[in-house]
């Protein structure tokens, strides 16, 4: 493929972000500040994922009510048996795939631990793929912010945990997105920042197939210089 247009990204991105913090609050600090850095360049929607995917706020570029959002992100019940973040990703990729968005964005914040999605990640990473969302992911190690459970049956909490690595492990890399492990409360607002600045900074590239040449789900795109960091996806979207 040969690219044809490279110019800066100028429309509005629509950012999703997931909070699966098991209701300790540890996020709501770095959520107000990477809001604040991209205001006037983005919607968002905030969704807490302690259990089941709660949406706090639908899409708004507007900073009053993502504000009051933002104060119901403070210390909650948690749900130690384990989170839903495959659920809170599949449902906000299946959101943008249905309104075909123009710059969608999907931040997952976790704390890690259990997972109790049953979502085989292979469907997820398919979803993540039709919506052309960037799947970004902050985690936090080193912690124990989620108490480990013993489950009725050791094979589905398997299944699902190594599901829920795998979409966040090869999620970022096929969507182009970014993958950060963090250590607690400074490491998250500093993550969160360097990701509003690469989003800023973002450009658009158009490309073109030559004639004869067979279409793929996967590309590649590369730069000579150096002093770029280069963040595409590896599966082009189906939009």
């Amino acid at each position: 493929m040969r690219s044809s247009l490279l110019k800066p990204a100028s429309r509005p991105l629509q950012i999703a972000i997931l909070v699966d913090d098991n209701g300790t609050g540890l996020f709501r600090v770095a959520v107000a500040r990477f809001i604040e850095a991209l205001l006037g360049r983005a919607e968002f929607s905030i969704i807490t994922v302690a259990g089941q995917p709660l949406k706090l706020t639908p899409f708004t570029p507007n900073s009053d009510v993502l504000r009051e959002a933002i104060m119901k992100l403070t210390a909650r019940p948690g749900t130690p048996d384990g989170g839903q973040l495959l659920a809170g990703i599949s449902d906000a990729a299946l959101d943008f795939e249905r309104r075909r968005v123009d710059r969608p964005v999907i931040l997952a914040l976790t704390v890690g631990g259990e997972e109790h999605t049953p979502l085989p990640p292979d469907h997820v990473l398919e979803q993540l793929r039709k919506s052309g969302a960037a799947l970004h992911v902050v985690s936090v190690v080193g912690y124990q912010l989620r108490p480990t459970t013993q489950p009725n049956r050791s094979e589905d909490l398997l299944n699902n945990n190594l599901g829920i690595n795998q979409v966040l492990g090869d999620g970022p890399k096929r969507s182009g997105g970014h993958r950060e492990e963090v250590p607690a409360i400074a490491g998250a607002v500093t993550g969160l920042q360097q990701l509003a600045e690469a989003l800023k900074g973002q450009y658009v590239v158009e490309y073109a197939v030559p004639e004869g040449v067979k279409p793929s789900d996967r590309f590649s795109v590369s730069a000579k210089r150096r002093d770029v960091t280069l963040r595409a996806p590896t599966h082009i979207p189906s939009k």
